[in-house]
């Protein structure tokens, strides 16, 4: 009888956890959005320096929005470390703009200060099919 007990507070628990999730999906409203670019850090520092590798058209952007919200981003602990390789810069109409990176997102002001950052890490096959299929540099 203790087994089965077990069993089920073990069933239980389970359940309970895989309902905490440590989740994030974008969901992006396009009136927000002035321009989405895909870029290529050289380094990361407090002033940024990244090579534009290619800027989406208007007709783009649905889809894209539509796209990122489609890639499953996991919650990491620890130490962000900033960017590297391939990401997408996104300028809001107030401004603001934010950096997603397959390990690390981060938002910033017009004075490039940084207003939030998250430690996610994106899947990183699908992270690096959607900025293939809009890198057309």
């Amino acid at each position: 009888m203790k087994y089965k007990t077990f069993m089920l507070y073990l069933f239980i628990l389970s359940v309970i956890l895989s309902s905490c999730t440590n989740k994030l999906n974008y969901s992006l409203d396009k009136n927000e959005i002035v321009s989405i670019e895909i870029i290529e850090f050289e380094s990361y520092q407090q002033d940024l320096i990244y090579n534009i590798l290619y800027v989406l058209d208007d007709n783009e952007i649905s889809n894209f929005i539509e796209d990122l919200s489609q890639i499953d981003f996991s919650k990491v602990y620890g130490d962000p470390y900033g960017f590297s390789g391939k990401c997408i810069l996104i300028q809001y109409s107030n401004n603001d703009y934010e950096i997603i990176g397959q390990k690390y997102i981060e938002r910033r002001n017009i004075n490039n200060e940084v207003l939030t950052w998250h430690y996610y890490h994106a899947d990183e096959i699908q992270f690096a099919e959607l900025i293939s299929k809009y890198n057309q540099a």
